[in-house]
């Protein structure tokens, strides 16, 4: 929900001060997720896809708190994107799939 945020007020050209805390928001978002990863009891054969999910998210990490500190819109882009490059999409698939949920639709979170 946070980065689907993020998301809209960047394609909505909001102000820079706007960008970051939603960038911000979003690193917040994702140190909670990984917390709640963890302290989540996994069935055997899902515990490593949330490893590799955990780890995906921690990748991301310096590059969110990099797009809350940046000091252009530019700088806040370039910092989303090296983050996305650890979206942990493909563990998040697999570990859906495991627990026999729906895929994941974006549609849900805008």
């Amino acid at each position: 929900v946070a980065y689907e945020g993020l998301e809209a007020s960047i394609n909505e050209g909001l102000p820079l001060e706007t960008l970051r805390a939603r960038a911000e928001a979003t690193a917040d978002a994702n140190d909670a997720h990984i917390e709640e990863l963890r302290a989540t009891a996994w069935p055997v054969d899902v515990q490593p896809h949330v490893d590799e999910l955990i780890a995906e998210s921690e990748l991301a990490q310096p590059s969110w708190r990099e797009a809350a500190r940046a000091t252009t819109p530019e700088a806040l882009l370039d910092a989303v994107l090296a983050a996305l490059e650890h979206d942990g999409n493909t563990p998040a698939s697999t570990i859906r799939r495991l627990l026999g949920l729906e895929e994941y639709d974006e549609s849900d979170y805008t």
